[in-house]
């Protein structure tokens, strides 16, 4: 079992399904998107946060190394970071858009004994062999490779678990899909798990 582990959230995407910028929606509770996120990985136990493609006060802020990649740009300057840093703690990748998100998912993963994600839902993600894993990304980024999540969760070796998490890992695009996680928090706001 992981016990010390690093967490970046993705938090460069365009949005443009949802108009505005998923990472800076407020959500019910008062924080935003983003810095809900930032709590949970916290809550999981995460050593340290990472932001890619934003700025939270108080994390470190990496800029997309290949701004065109999607998430495999913010994994990859969050993997450059932590060769940087010399570190070798495991990395849970967080995308910003999960506002359903609980520590669960990130605990179930961080119990596998190597690279890890949910089938159906790549994201999160754990990546054990940090510098192997920068390697892979690297060489598929400097290919002619599509960006591929799926890709790079293969070229990694990556253990697929069965998603167990359908309400958690569920993402929001869209304005009516965030108006659904902002009624489903209204009707069980006693109920809402503390993160």
């Amino acid at each position: 079992m992981t016990r010390s582990f690093i967490a970046v959230i993705l938090a460069g995407g365009q949005s443009s399904r949802m108009g505005q910028d998923k990472a800076q929606l407020q959500r019910p509770d008062g924080d935003s998107q983003l810095e809900f996120t930032a709590k949970c990985a916290l809550q999981a136990g995460a050593q340290q946060v990472l932001i890619s493609g934003q700025s939270l006060v108080g994390y470190p802020a990496l800029p997309d190394l290949h701004p065109s990649a999607g998430p495999l740009a913010g994994i990859e300057a969050a993997l450059d970071w932590l060769s940087r840093q010399g570190s070798d703690h495991p990395l849970v990748v967080l995308p910003c858009d999960l506002p359903y998100l609980t520590t669960a998912p990130v605990g179930e993963l961080l119990t596998a004994d190597c690279n890890s994600a949910f089938k159906d839902s790549y994201l999160p993600c754990l990546i054990k062999d940090t510098g192997t894993a920068l390697t892979e990304l690297r060489l598929q980024l400097n290919s002619d490779e599509k960006a591929s999540m799926r890709r790079f969760l293969q070229r990694i070796s990556a253990q697929l678990s069965e998603n167990t998490y359908p309400i958690e890992l569920k993402n929001v695009n869209s304005e009516s899909e965030w108006n659904d996680f902002i009624h489903y928090f209204s009707a069980n706001k006693n109920q809402n798990p503390k993160i």
